[in-house]
């Protein structure tokens, strides 16, 4: 597991996994939804736009409700979830619609409920060395996501920047033997442990957020 990956899960597990009532917004391959359910969630729901994905999921954690969908119209009552992740999705939604996201998040979750985001972080380097960036892949600053998770009816509790040099580097080589060589990433464990002391630490490669609906 990532170095971002483990810090998506220490601020899942500040506000608290077991017994809550989960939902992963863009669940892709589930590793969040089973390590929930792991830790005792009440109950651990997906939503995924990609179909093949969907099925995927569904196999591997018969446990959990996933289904086909967006996260800017979410199947689930209002009130429904004690905990929503958006980890690395609010970047892919339509440019423009975050707020609406953000907003039927709102509306699922329950009173006092908490959102925990993981998003690019606007930094020029972070920016400039995401080659995915160049097509349109988003960044995002402190102060527009404090901005539009306000607007939502939210608290900021927690935000803070994490990944360095390392992160950049790990994913650049991911990249390139991933999509030009179709090989496995070389010395995947080595980056990994370099990459998980950066996310340890103040950084400028990722912007993570625990926001707590208040309206």
């Amino acid at each position: 597991m990532t170095g971002r990956l483990e810090a998506c899960i220490r601020l899942a597990e500040k506000v608290g996994i077991k017994n809550k009532r989960i939902l992963d917004i863009g669940c892709s391959y589930p590793w969040f939804i089973e390590y929930a359910l792991k830790q005792g969630a009440k109950s651990a729901s997906g939503v995924e736009p990609d179909e093949k994905k969907v099925k995927t999921a569904q196999k591997q954690v018969p446990r959990a409700k996933i289904i086909q969908g967006y996260a800017d119209k979410l199947e689930f009552a209002i009130g429904s979830m004690d905990l929503i992740t958006l980890f690395d999705v609010i970047e892919h939604v339509p440019i423009n619609t975050e707020l609406k996201v953000f907003f039927e998040i709102n509306r699922v979750l329950a009173k006092k409920g908490y959102l925990i985001i993981s998003t690019p972080y606007s930094h020029l380097v972070a920016k400039l060395t995401d080659p995915a960036w160049y097509f349109g892949h988003r960044h995002y600053s402190k102060a527009q996501l404090s901005e539009m998770l306000r607007k939502a009816g939210f608290k900021v509790k927690t935000i803070a920047t994490y990944g360095g040099v390392w992160e950049i580097m790990g994913m650049l080589v991911l990249y390139i033997s991933k999509w030009i060589f179709r090989i496995k990433m070389p010395f995947e464990d080595w980056f990994d442990s370099k990459r998980r002391k950066e996310f340890k630490e103040n950084g400028f490669t990722h912007i993570m957020v625990i926001a707590q609906k208040i309206t």
